[in-house]
């Protein structure tokens, strides 16, 4: 389904809705995950749901493969303040990957691979296509996109467990009022 006919949907029901179930369900965005914050925002602003249920939720977009990106499992909330907060932890991250337990294993691997690339370059096996010269500045860009992508992963992770420990917090009850 896409966004914007479910948006329709949450519209024309606000007024009767108490439970909300998104099971194993996929949403269609036109670009990223951003364009499915209106749906979880008026989930959150402008319905008064008594339980949200989201397990097997991703929003898949034009450039995303056939299942999409997920974004909750297993995610049963009760009443206005578990719902809010929960929700409120799901925006702030972008929905991306804090669900996800293959998102993390990727991006390590994806990390360990670009080191190994760069660890083995070898001037012996470029010298016939560029100088000495330009294979050392070469691998030096090459090393500065693998300290960049080490330490956008580092920062995910640091990000995914900020995420992980709120959420742990609203779904143990704890949330500001």
């Amino acid at each position: 389904m896409s966004v914007s006919e479910f948006s329709w949907i949450l519209e024309a029901f606000a007024g009767t809705l108490q439970v909300v179930e998104l099971v194993d369900a996929v949403f269609w965005a036109m670009w990223d995950f951003t364009d499915f914050f209106p749906v979880l925002r008026y989930l959150r602003d402008n319905l008064h749901l008594h339980s949200l249920i989201l397990d097997g939720l991703r929003v898949g977009w034009k450039h995303c493969d056939g299942t999409g990106e997920p974004v909750a499992k297993g995610r049963f909330w009760t009443g206005d303040q578990q719902i809010r907060a929960g929700l409120d932890v799901l925006l702030e991250f972008d929905g991306y990957g804090w669900d996800d337990d293959d998102s993390e294993v990727w991006r390590e691997e994806h990390v360990r691979r670009a080191e190994s690339r760069v660890r083995g370059m070898v001037y012996s096996e470029h010298e016939h296509s560029m100088s000495h010269e330009a294979f050392l500045e070469w691998k030096a860009e090459q090393q500065r996109h693998l300290d960049s992508d080490i330490m956008y992963y580092e920062e995910w992770k640091a990000n995914k467990a900020k995420v992980k420990e709120a959420m742990d917090r609203v779904e143990a009850g704890e949330f500001s009022t």
